[in-house]
């Protein structure tokens, strides 16, 4: 009789682990797959810095689909190479919406100034790591940036610099200057900026341009030398900022003026081109540092990296990635609860950016909360500073004018 009911129970045993496993088949067959397009700059100019978005951006909704899925959907990324070339934005961007995305990631300003008008047209919501093009917001489309403008990027600095420089006790005018590339993003901050930072109390200098990936910056920081410059500005990658680094070093210019770039010039890589050099130097972001390891989404960051790519390695882009995929993540989240997952599509995730409650960035970067008329998601920035070859918090939470023409 014992053998009997033993049989019995193993058969029960198993008959449940089949309708538990036929009950997780048929949910995942029955949910809605949401595509979202990445137009991925991971060739050309900012080939690295784009690849580290995407690993971040990547990475998050892998974990998303592991730990935490959305009830009724299901993601799938498509990812196409734009190469940061005007001219490949917009074939891919009909290719997307040929393939039904629901959603968008643009990796940097030429993608926001090449597809601002189409996006409009289309009705298709995209996050934009790129800032410096003012158009994107003015009127409010459907691009959502993912940090203020460019030129409060340059306020940011100018602000903590001139505090520190009033407590130093100076009387006379700071002598601000922007070294930067000759890009639409690394002229980012000049036109609405530099005006502000005028009013704010500084001398404004003649801004130094560089085109390409330039190997010798010894004539821009010769003119800032020339001209006194206590604060140096530039908008553009680890890479150019990295040169600028090492040529200020050898002509004997670190520690007379302070040398300061925006999120994409400090993280692993900066260390590893510059070395010394990098010490004191500030970075203005959106984010936290690696270095604030008591942070949730730095927490989140590390489990991400350990489990998806075996190791840390503390490139900031990559949390510039994670980024984007929480805040459409978020969104999505909150579509599928109020209008049903059958009902996710552009529209309805749209109507969630734009009238949903503010966005938890688990302390990675200040909350989003955008509206039907404004496409930043917080007005307030960090400064970061390398100090012994680590990036670390200098001035966190430094409220912006929030520019625009």
């Amino acid at each position: 009789m014992k053998r009997k009911d033993n049989g019995k129970w193993k058969l029960g045993i198993v008959f449940i682990g089949f309708l538990f496993a036929l009950s997780a088949i048929s949910s995942t067959a029955m949910a809605k797959e949401v595509k979202l397009g990445v137009f991925g700059d991971v060739t050309g100019p900012i080939a690295f810095t784009a690849q580290q978005f995407y690993k971040g951006y990547s990475d998050y909704f892998k974990w998303v689909e592991k730990y935490d899925p959305i009830p009724g959907i299901t993601i799938k990324i498509l990812m196409e190479d734009t190469g940061y070339d005007p001219k490949r934005y917009l074939p891919v961007l009909k290719k997307f919406s040929a393939a039904g995305i629901s959603a968008g990631y643009i990796n940097g300003t030429m993608g926001t100034m090449t597809m601002d008008k189409e996006l409009r047209k289309l009705k298709i919501p995209c996050v934009s790591e790129g800032s410096g093009y003012p158009p994107a917001i003015k009127p409010p489309g459907y691009i959502f940036l993912l940090r203020p403008l460019y030129p409060d990027v340059l306020a940011a600095a100018c602000i903590h610099f001139m505090d520190l420089w009033k407590k130093a006790g100076h009387k006379e005018k700071p002598k601000l200057i922007e070294i930067t590339w000759d890009t639409p993003y690394g002229r980012g901050c000049i036109a609405l900026g530099e005006p502000w930072a005028e009013k704010y109390g500084f001398e404004v200098l003649p801004y130094q341009l560089f085109s390409g990936q330039p190997n010798d910056l010894s004539t821009q920081l010769l003119r800032a030398k020339k001209l006194q410059a206590n604060l140096v500005f530039s908008n553009h990658l680890e890479g150019h900022q990295a040169v600028l680094l090492r040529d200020a070093r050898r002509l004997g210019l670190l520690g007379k003026m302070q040398f300061c770039g925006g999120s994409e010039t400090r993280g692993a890589e900066i260390i590893k081109l510059a070395g010394k050099a990098v010490e004191g130097a500030w970075c203005v972001s959106h984010f936290v540092d690696w270095s604030e390891t008591e942070n949730k989404g730095i927490q989140l960051g590390m489990k991400m990296q350990k489990e998806f790519r075996g190791k840390l390695d503390y490139q900031t882009q990559y949390l510039m990635g994670v980024i984007p995929a929480r805040i459409t993540e978020q969104a999505i989240r909150y579509a599928a609860k109020t209008y049903g997952p059958e009902n996710v599509n552009k529209e309805t995730i749209y109507k969630a950016l734009t009238t949903g409650p503010e966005i938890d960035m688990l302390g990675l970067s200040p909350n989003a909360n955008y509206s039907p008329t404004e496409r930043r998601p917080f007005k307030h920035l960090n400064i970061s500073k390398c100090v012994n070859g680590v990036w670390v918090r200098e001035k966190y939470h430094i409220e912006v004018p929030w520019l625009k023409p």
